[in-house]
């Protein structure tokens, strides 16, 4: 009786639940404890990739995080998730411009307090003094200034965010397009 012959889209889903079942099966390392980068090295020398690759993956700053078989890096405002699917894996990349949206906020609450205190200074009859009403003015003048520079750097940055993720992507597409190492006339799905 000769063996059984699997299709590649057999083999890919045979590989994919098999990785899949190993990677939940892995136990969260207890607080302090892990795996030395030689120890990474060492593995990934045995799947076909080079200790100079796992060197400098190492070297990526952030905290990486599981849940099941979810994964995801954060670094500052920056996080990427990592989470399966019927075909595959589906990769989350989101940022946000702290420093833009704090300045927007502190814009409207000092918007708000001009407009708190105009309306004080109205119903204790005080509008006639003009030293009130300038200092209510310049208070608003500046709440809407501080969210006015806030909101304008943002389109400039999102744009420069969309260009370095759809560049990140590619490299990312390019890589699992790409056989591992070892075996350059395999075709296999690369580092996803």
């Amino acid at each position: 009786m000769s063996e059984r012959r699997y299709t590649d889209e057999e083999v890919a889903a045979i590989f994919e639940r098999a990785a899949e079942a190993d990677h939940t099966a892995l136990p969260v390392p207890a607080e302090g404890k892990g795996m030395t980068l030689a120890a990474l090295r060492e593995i990934g020398r045995e799947v076909g990739i080079s200790p100079e690759s796992i060197s400098h993956a190492a070297e990526a700053r952030g905290t990486v995080k599981y849940d099941g078989p979810f994964r995801q890096w954060t670094n500052g405002n920056l996080q990427a998730l990592v989470e399966p699917t019927p075909s595959g894996h589906r990769l989350r990349l989101q940022t946000v411009k702290g420093d833009s949206r704090a300045l927007m906020r502190w814009g409207i609450a000092t918007l708000g307090v001009a407009t708190a205190t105009l309306i004080a200074v109205g119903v204790a009859g005080s509008l006639s003094n003009s030293g009130s009403v300038v200092g209510v003015g310049f208070m608003a003048t500046m709440g809407l200034g501080m969210f006015a520079v806030g909101a304008l750097r943002l389109p400039g940055w999102a744009r420069r965010r969309r260009t370095q993720i759809e560049e990140v992507t590619a490299r990312l597409v390019i890589a699992a397009e790409t056989p591992p190492q070892g075996d350059r006339n395999a075709a296999g799905p690369g580092i996803l």
